[in-house]
């Protein structure tokens, strides 16, 4: 599946009245921007505007690009469950028996839910990266504390299942599951 396809099927979540950018201009843009050094949602409102001219001309745009702020609202508002689907089938890295693949989790900045109580929440991303070609071969995202890396990662593990690659992890998922307590 080429990306124009795929941004084709990705489902929109606004509402059709007042949407200004269709959908797959939209996340050409993104894909633009941070494929340029531009991450973030401000750096990705900068690009867009710095480019202004050209999107508005290839995308048929009648109003002006996305800011900032619609980059965060469209994006946090996007369907994870069917992105995540699609890279892992489609856009994952291709493996080769012997590839080194790395597993690792990472929590993500500025995703912080109430920071001041005990029970904050993030959004955190684990990972499975091919060392040969230096692409993510799958990926999935938790939330909830409950759901931690480790459990994760071991419903990603199947996804590279009689592959013949190399898993190189950290200590923690080298723990054995632990009996429930009698």
């Amino acid at each position: 599946m080429d990306l124009a396809t795929f941004f084709n099927q990705v489902p929109d979540p606004r509402r059709a009245e007042g949407t200004r950018t269709p959908l797959p201009a939209f996340l050409w843009m993104v894909f633009l921007a941070v494929a340029s050094g531009h991450g973030g949602y401000r750096g990705m409102g900068k690009f867009a505007k710095s480019n202004a001219a050209f999107f508005r001309t290839y995308f048929g745009l009648r109003h002006a690009v996305p800011s900032h702020v619609s980059f965060r609202s469209v994006l946090q508002s996007l369907d994870k469950v069917f992105l995540y689907q699609v890279f892992n089938q489609h856009f994952a890295a291709p493996l080769q028996a012997g590839d080194w693949v790395a597993g690792d989790g990472q929590s993500l900045r500025s995703t912080v839910e109430e920071a001041q109580c005990a029970g904050q929440r993030f959004v955190s991303v684990v990972g499975l990266y091919c060392q040969r070609t230096g692409l993510a071969a799958a990926m999935q995202d938790y939330t909830d504390q409950k759901n931690g890396e480790l459990a994760v990662l071991r419903e990603l593990l199947p996804l590279l299942q009689n592959r013949g690659v190399v898993f190189t992890l950290d200590a923690l998922h080298g723990q054995k599951k632990q009996p429930p307590p009698s």
